[in-house]
């Protein structure tokens, strides 16, 4: 297996001028565009396995994750990832070439920028709106992140609408929904409606800034390797969450409103939340992310990027399915559940909008 040709998949650059079959270039966006891209169905598996493994994690921090500053949380989690990231785009693509910095350098700065500031503000508002409002809504909000990137690539002209697209995308959003909606164990941190009003638009805000991040990335990696760009914004990221962190360890009344239940000081974890750390780390951070920056690369259109956020849910619910009928709850406590009739519609709906996102995909 090779990992520099998984990641960045070299490609012909076209004379000046060209621009590649199926791929649009706005005027302004002097970048590269590719003239040759990998087979779309494996973008589309690895697009896949990503959001895959972002369903496992709220599974993983259902069971594994205690009373722990969910602010920490993030920033453990940061730290923890940009040194690998970093390690991996050293040892793949080197350090950052005279032609990186040089062809549109002060594009690619302020892309970069944008990506970082997009990629810390979806992380502080849904930790945030999980604290106001209920935790299953938040994740109603996630498959509606593909429509967000399908509206501002439109609208800046990176991309067109076609109706096999927008049937996947509204079958899979449809079918996030009701899974999310259709699961009535959660319960909302906060008997507030204007808590809930305000948690809800925090979730919205999550929603935007991912999409302005895979937009953003987008445009990047036509001139950066996916791997560096990705370590250049997860470093970044760290940044202002370790200054986050720094403020909210300072104030007591912010400690209690991010976390209510905890006992320790700010800086403490409990040891039973290593693993969850650990698979949020090299899952979540790691792999996910190398999943969505290699998509994001070589996808054809930007909005297949966010596509199969709504295979979260469902991937939540075969975990969940998996360690109940192997006896988990016998061993540790009540706490999964089986799916229920309503959360296997929705899983349905999100494996037709999944069939008609591959079939756009695959068109010639």
């Amino acid at each position: 297996f090779d990992l520099c040709r998984f990641v960045n998949c070299s490609s012909n650059i076209p004379a000046p001028g060209r621009v590649a079959a199926n791929h649009y270039c706005p005027a302004g966006l002097r970048l590269p565009c590719s003239m040759s891209r990998p087979s779309q169905f494996l973008v589309h598996l690895v697009l896949l396995a990503g959001q895959s493994i972002n369903g496992g994690s709220s599974v993983v921090a259902k069971l594994g994750l205690p009373s722990t500053n969910p602010v920490l949380f993030a920033f453990l989690r940061e730290a923890f990832a940009s040194p690998i990231l970093l390690a991996l785009a050293i040892s793949v693509n080197g350090l950052p070439s005279r032609e990186w910095l040089c062809n549109g350098w002060l594009q690619a700065l302020a892309l970069l920028g944008v990506a970082i500031v997009a990629v810390f503000t979806a992380q502080i508002t849904l930790v945030t709106g999980l604290k106001l409002a209920n935790p299953v809504v938040g994740a109603a909000w996630q498959p509606s992140q593909p429509i967000f990137v399908l509206l501002i690539a439109v609208l800046l002209r990176m991309e067109a609408c076609s109706a096999s697209k927008a049937a996947g995308i509204v079958s899979a959003l449809s079918g996030g929904i009701v899974m999310a909606l259709g699961d009535s164990g959660h319960s909302s941190p906060s008997g507030s409606i204007s808590a809930n009003l305000v948690g809800n638009f925090l979730f919205l805000c999550n929603c935007i800034c991912t999409s302005i991040f895979v937009l953003a990335m987008r445009v990047l990696t036509q001139s950066w390797p996916a791997l560096s760009a990705l370590a250049a914004v997860y470093l970044g990221c760290t940044i202002c969450v370790f200054i986050i962190a720094l403020v909210v360890s300072s104030s007591a009344q912010l400690q209690h409103f991010f976390c209510t239940d905890c006992t320790g000081g700010f800086w403490m974890i409990p040891s039973s939340a290593i693993f969850a750390l650990s698979y949020w780390v090299l899952g979540c951070s790691v792999v996910a992310y190398l999943c969505l920056g290699y998509g994001t690369k070589h996808a054809r259109d930007p909005s297949h990027c966010l596509a199969y956020t709504a295979v979260q849910p469902v991937a939540s619910a075969a975990i969940e399915w998996y360690l109940v009928v192997s006896g988990w709850n016998a061993t540790h406590g009540s706490l999964l559940q089986l799916p229920s009739a309503a959360q296997g519609g929705g899983a349905a709906l999100v494996l037709l909008g999944v069939a008609c996102i591959m079939l756009d995909a695959t068109r010639v």
